[in-house]
């Protein structure tokens, strides 16, 4: 009995020990955190004297309306306009913190963005632990330094004419199909139509991508949904800054769902790349022989590149290369469907210019008016609206003093609805880049001209860090174009109710169209002056 009271009475005493221990700990821990938070926030305030001549925000955290996806981001840009001059943007704006502490400093002027992107050495890459979970740190997106330039050189070559001309039938081939299926719907459909979300264009430009980069050796529906997945998953990347690598193992569908996700893609990419080195085609890549996709080409790299480069290079190209497109060709989509005359003109150049044969790759270049039809959605409806910056060293920029570890942002899409670079920058107007308007920029590699600035238009960034594969998703969306537009008119189906939201790229919400067999279809908005995120 004295024993068995013994062991009894031990056993509380260790139970009472334990909760002692566990009552400390959680006080301890406690304490750290509000020590830290008390640092981090006086840190704050006295870092933030050193913006206090720059112009404001009136919200606390403007940064979170970035990624509203109620408002949209046409909300967020409007609110840089000039009080004073509404068709004018405000060049300078503190935008307080972003979502790991770092100050935010907005820019709008050309002259800064310039300045900016051709400065590397003061201007790096801002962090971004999602982007850099999802495609690596030391991918070309996410490197610097040496490692980017390595980097840069060895995949350059995937975007050589030559290779753009090898996977241009491919492209074409999966575009046609598309378009077929089109009509199939349209046989039989009770309404004679076929409707079309950004959901399937994504899928489309994921087919394209998964063909020319992997010669097609992805299970591209299951590809498609896990991509899905990630990208739609805007408060994975934002919980990953705030929280860091814990947020991975957090059971929601935002964090450790999405994180599940990413493993499984690494995976996929990696055994393919164990399955063409025990085939030997990896040694026919590198002895120039069998086909010559993106992993090829990687892998022909030899001892240059390592396996988690090469995962991360594939997942770049993956990512970028159908998202990007997909975004173009949405927004394309929508505008053409809100401007009838547009769309005419455009199916009268693809009449006069291609007729009833194959579309061919000399075709595209003589295609001028979907040219001026894609660089004008692409100035209303940029992928990609803004890019961020951190400062490696303490900078001077318009006429203001900024410390080491302040967030740039370049606000492209405002500089893109300036009247002061733009005539009646509101409204859609392709004859705004016919030949002789005087719009070269310095995406194009032109030059100032009447009021345009150089750096007035920059949908794929511009500078040494541009984006490498502009010509890839230019000619993937122009094959997509001019597949469908050829054989088929596009509408709204229902109500206008389309807004541009930003997740990966900037991307057109509640976007649904209608396609019907050229003249057939009976338009629900007729053509007229419209505005960013209802273009």
């Amino acid at each position: 009995m004295d024993l068995l009271t013994l062991k009894a009475d031990t056993a509380k005493d260790v139970l009472l020990s334990a909760a002692k221990v566990g009552s400390l700990l959680a006080v301890g821990c406690a304490g750290a955190v509000t020590v830290a938070l008390g640092y981090s926030g006086i840190y704050y305030l006295w870092m933030g004297r050193k913006y206090r001549k720059l112009p404001r925000r009136k919200k606390w955290m403007p940064v979170w309306d970035a990624f509203d996806q109620q408002k949209g981001e046409e909300a967020f840009i409007n609110e840089f306009r000039d009080p004073d001059q509404p068709g004018e943007f405000q060049t300078v704006v503190d935008m307080g913190p972003d979502f790991n502490g770092n100050r935010i400093v907005a820019f709008s002027d050309p002259e800064t963005f310039a300045k900016i992107l051709n400065d590397t050495q003061t201007f790096g890459k801002a962090p971004n632990a999602g982007a850099e979970e999802l495609i690596g740190k030391d991918s070309l997106v996410m490197s610097e330094g040496e490692l980017w330039a390595r980097q840069r050189k060895l995949i350059t070559p995937v975007f050589h004419f030559s290779s753009l001309k090898a996977v241009f039938d491919t492209m074409v081939d999966i575009a046609v199909k598309d378009a077929d299926d089109m009509q199939h719907q349209i046989e039989t459909s009770k309404d004679h139509c076929a409707i079309r979300t950004k959901e399937d264009f994504n899928a489309l430009t994921m087919r394209i991508i998964i063909a020319c980069a992997f010669s097609s050796r992805f299970d591209v529906e299951w590809m498609h949904r896990a991509w899905g997945k990630v990208f739609h998953s805007i408060f994975y990347f934002i919980g990953r800054q705030i929280v860091g690598p814990l947020w991975n193992y957090i059971p929601h569908k935002d964090a450790w769902g999405v994180a599940a996700v990413m493993k499984q893609i690494n995976r996929k990419v990696q055994a393919e790349i164990d399955t063409r080195r025990k085939d030997g085609t990896d040694t026919a890549a590198k002895e120039g022989e069998g086909p010559r996709d993106l992993l090829d080409l990687l892998m022909a790299a030899g001892d240059e590149m390592s396996d988690r480069l090469m995962i991360d290079e594939s997942l770049t190209f993956l990512s970028a290369g159908h998202e990007t497109t997909s975004s173009l060709v949405s927004w394309t989509m929508y505008c053409l469907s809100k401007h009838p005359d547009v769309q005419r003109q455009l199916q009268e150049e693809l009449d006069a210019v291609i007729g009833d044969r194959p579309l061919t790759f000399d075709d595209i270049n003589r295609l001028e008016y979907m040219k001026c039809v894609v660089k004008e959605v692409l100035r209303l409806c940029p992928p990609a609206p803004f890019l961020d910056r951190l400062a490696k060293r303490d900078f001077s920029l318009n006429g203001y003093d900024l410390p080491k570890g302040t967030i740039v942002w370049l606000m492209f899409h405002a500089a893109q609805m300036d009247e002061r670079y733009w005539d009646k920058p509101q409204e859609f107007m392709p004859s705004r880049w016919a030949e002789g308007s005087g719009t070269e920029t310095a995406a194009e590699g032109g030059a100032t001209k009447a009021l345009r600035h150089p750096y007035a238009y920059l949908p794929f960034s511009a500078g040494p860090r541009n984006c490498i594969g502009q010509k890839f998703a230019q000619q993937e969306a122009s094959v997509i174009l001019a597949s469908v537009m050829r054989h088929y008119d596009v509408a709204l189906e229902g109500e206008d109710k389309v807004m541009g939201i930003i997740e990966a790229t900037m991307v057109p919400k509640n976007l649904s169209l209608r396609f019907t067999p050229r003249g057939t279809c009976a338009h629900s908005v007729a053509s007229g002056t419209t505005t960013d995120g209802g273009a």
